[in-house]
């Protein structure tokens, strides 16, 4: 299981929600509440794996920081979750793919451990959208 994590969500609630999920499976998380504050975080951290909104506000938004920390050597390896409205296949589109997807507003313990799981496996999640959990949930 993957040690450190950090969780860059626009929701406050939801932000929240995924840090108690990270504490109750072992992990330490840190949070970060714009996309400026997430890139130094991640500098700073050095974490198994990013949780990012592509609605993440700041100067440098959700969007252009799955594109910065995909360009830069030091953050291209970290494996990015992201956590977003947009239908799974819509974000691929977007921005290209991800480790793992985890749909709002239903996330729950189970998708997170399976993204975490996808994380430590090295395994990107097939087809996209794997680890959402379904309507009929």
């Amino acid at each position: 299981m993957p040690e450190k994590c950090v969780i860059g969500v626009a929701d406050h609630f939801i932000a929240h929600l995924l840090e108690r999920f990270a504490e109750q499976s072992g992990m330490q998380s840190v949070r970060a509440n714009s996309g400026q504050a997430l890139l130094e975080i991640v500098q700073q951290v050095k974490p198994d794996f990013i949780i990012v909104d592509n609605e993440l506000p700041g100067t440098i938004q959700g969007e252009e920081v799955i594109w910065a920390l995909r360009s830069n050597t030091r953050t291209s390896q970290i494996p990015l979750v992201l956590c977003s409205w947009l239908p799974a296949t819509e974000a691929q589109a977007l921005f290209g793919e991800m480790t793992a997807y985890l749909a709002k507003p239903k996330l729950d313990y189970q998708g997170f451990l399976a993204a975490a799981s996808l994380v430590n496996s090295g395994a990107k999640s097939q087809p996209p959208g794997a680890v959402t959990k379904t309507d009929s949930d």
